[in-house]
């Protein structure tokens, strides 16, 4: 009997000892990502040998998604995620190994315990409708729509030296005194150079006949 169980422990640990150690996938996840643009995946497969390798990437509440890695040389594998996967508020995602059979493994992270990756980007964010408020009964009034935001101002434009005003003082004009008219002598006139006459015009300058 004691020999039958020794028997049983030795197979079991001889077949221990050829197994193959357990698949793991050395690979640096990402923290954070950038909103529309790929992101590449990869790494190294130690302690297995697949047929392919496989990253399953799923968006929050959404089912999972293959995207397969191919071999570059050694052990590396390397796998790009399309831009319209990269959409805020990000991803979750890990690795599985498949089999020549069709059998898949978890060699980092798995379904349960995905690696989740945030992604950023400059998303506007949707309109905000104000529905107007109403009393039951009664026709709601609609609300009159929200001013337009004011234009920029021109800024100064430069002026021309041709558009430019002389503001400049001027001195004012000089006071010119008025000239007496001298009115012209008749010919006999008697009267004194220089000054005018003082007998109205119209009057006769000979004197009367007494």
């Amino acid at each position: 009997m004691r020999s039958l169980c020794l028997g049983l422990s030795l197979a079991v640990l001889s077949a221990t000892a050829t197994a193959e150690p357990r698949a793991t996938f050395l690979h640096d996840s990402p923290t954070e990502a950038e909103e529309s643009k790929p992101l590449v995946l990869e790494g190294s497969l130690a302690g297995g040998s697949f047929s392919k390798v496989i990253a399953r990437v799923r968006g929050p509440g959404e089912p999972y998604e293959d995207f397969p890695l191919e071999l570059q040389y050694g052990d590396l594998y390397r796998g790009t995620l399309p831009a319209s996967r990269m959409v805020s508020p990000g991803i979750e995602y890990y690795f599985e190994g498949v089999s020549a059979e069709g059998a898949r493994t978890a060699i980092f992270a798995s379904a349960n315990q995905p690696v989740r990756v945030i992604v950023i980007g400059d998303s506007k964010p949707e309109p905000v409708v104000v529905k107007p408020k109403c009393k039951k009964g009664k026709k709601c009034k609609e609300e009159p729509p929200p001013p337009p935001p004011p234009e920029p101002k021109e800024p100064p434009k430069e002026k021309h030296p041709a558009d430019w005003v002389d503001t400049t003082e001027k001195p004012p004009p000089e006071k010119k005194e008025p000239v007496a008219k001298v009115e012209p002598r008749e010919p006999g006139s008697r009267s004194r150079p220089g000054r005018p006459s003082r007998i109205p015009p119209g009057s006769s300058r000979a004197s009367p006949r007494r």
